[in-house]
């Protein structure tokens, strides 16, 4: 059974109690305030986590498109091209959506 003491054992705790996020009084009745401040600091990780996810995969992938096309390049014994026209052709097509096959070369 639970006291009011704050002494208590983990081991006193009744198995089936469940765990408490939220901040409460001694009484067990939940403090508004508190509890709008801890699920303010949820919202902003979940966002921030978000936002990063987000962020780090477009950069990725433009890094990546960037290699495949300079690569692409080289293998046809092109000289490689400027920056700029990479980068414009890596925003278009994650503008669009649209991609280009890179193709293997054949031995």
């Amino acid at each position: 059974m639970l006291t009011d003491t704050p002494s208590a054992a983990p081991s006193d705790l009744p198995a089936d109690a469940p765990l408490v996020l939220l901040a409460d009084d001694d009484r067990g009745n939940l403090d508004l305030g508190w509890s709008l401040v801890i699920g303010g600091f949820f919202l902003a990780a979940a966002i921030a986590s978000v936002y990063l996810v987000l962020v780090l995969e477009i950069l990725k992938l433009k890094r990546f498109r960037q290699f495949q096309i300079r690569r692409e390049h080289a293998l046809r014994g092109e000289p490689p091209p400027d920056r700029a026209e990479v980068d414009a052709s890596v925003a278009h097509e994650l503008e669009t959506g649209e991609f280009e096959v890179v193709r293997r070369p054949q031995p």
